[in-house]
């Protein structure tokens, strides 16, 4: 936990103090399909990130390094359509061990 509360004191991180991470536990967020009810289309489509970057500005001067590093930015689950299908999005303070263990 002291790694997710930590925080650079490098100016440029104190000046975007909006982007720290606050909270002091941890969140596992997930997206999930009913078991045995999906299409052999499914697949799970990642992007991560290494720095943030000012809305403002498109200058990469101006962009600052994730504190430890890359970071998962978005993920989704990708299927080819068909009627009655479902995708759950869920956040937890479970670990990913504990939720495939459900």
């Amino acid at each position: 936990m002291s790694e997710l509360s930590s925080w650079s004191v490098d100016s440029a991180y104190y000046s975007k103090r909006g982007w720290k991470y606050r909270p002091d536990f941890k969140l596992t967020q997930y997206w999930r399909t009913d078991k045995g009810n999906y299409d052999p289309s499914l697949e799970v489509r990642v992007n991560g990130r290494s720095k943030y970057w000012i809305v403002a500005s498109r200058d990469p001067k101006q962009y600052v390094d994730i504190p430890g590093g890359p970071a998962f930015e978005n993920f989704e689950l990708r299927e080819k359509y068909y009627p009655g299908q479902k995708f759950y999005y869920g956040l937890t303070r479970k670990t990913a061990e504990e939720l495939f263990e459900q």
